[in-house]
């Protein structure tokens, strides 16, 4: 399994490196992505660095509950 994207936070003054899923997405043309979790309970600064080629598009969400 390969990791695509490497993703960090900012908060609270320093940079946090996230542990990143492996998913497949779109099921008619099935796709690796990545997918994170982290609290947005405050601002946060978002860093996604590509392993290898270019990004070409970024959703970030929330779960929103």
């Amino acid at each position: 399994m390969m990791i695509i994207q490497s993703v960090s936070v900012f908060r609270g003054g320093e940079w946090k490196d996230l542990f990143e899923y492996n998913v497949q997405v779109d099921m008619d043309r099935v796709q690796d992505a990545s997918m994170v979790q982290f609290d947005m309970g405050s601002p946060v600064e978002v860093m996604v660095k590509k392993n290898n080629g270019t990004i070409h598009e970024v959703d970030i969400r929330s779960a929103g509950k």
